[in-house]
């Protein structure tokens, strides 16, 4: 038996950007992004075999409530022509439930309840001088 459901999903994205640029070898960037996807199951149909829908007793709750959030922060320095030290943190909170919430801002609330998962790395990245490591050994 297959069902099928009547369904509204509403989604919301929300992306902010900011960059600051210190220097031409020093900047800052971070970036935010929010997405809130609800899917609310209103009448569910089980699909006869000629081919047609009819109304099922089938009401089982498989709304779905999901948000994301992910925060980057990046600083990068070019110290020398080709060479780079760039510090990043990330943060993100990822949660899916069966309960929606019509209003963004308690949905929100409600959301960042959550525990979150950060990560932080350093990359160094240096150029090395083929002619200038080996001029002294003639």
């Amino acid at each position: 038996m297959r069902i099928f459901s009547i369904q509204t999903q509403n989604t919301v994205t929300n992306k902010f950007i900011f960059n600051y640029t210190f220097s031409n070898k020093l900047y800052f960037k971070t970036i935010l992004r929010y997405y809130w996807s609800t899917i609310n199951n209103q009448d569910f149909y089980v699909l006869m075999h000629n081919g047609e829908l009819s109304e099922t007793e089938y009401h089982n709750n498989h709304d779905i409530n999901f948000n994301t959030w992910n925060l980057d922060c990046n600083l990068s320095w070019e110290y020398r022509a080709g060479s780079q030290l760039s510090i990043v943190w990330q943060n993100q909170l990822t949660n899916e439930n069966q309960e929606i919430e019509n209003i963004f801002f308690n949905n929100m609330n409600n959301f960042f309840e959550n525990p979150t998962t950060n990560v932080f790395s350093i990359k160094f990245t240096s150029y090395l001088d083929y002619s200038t490591i080996f001029q002294n050994i003639e």
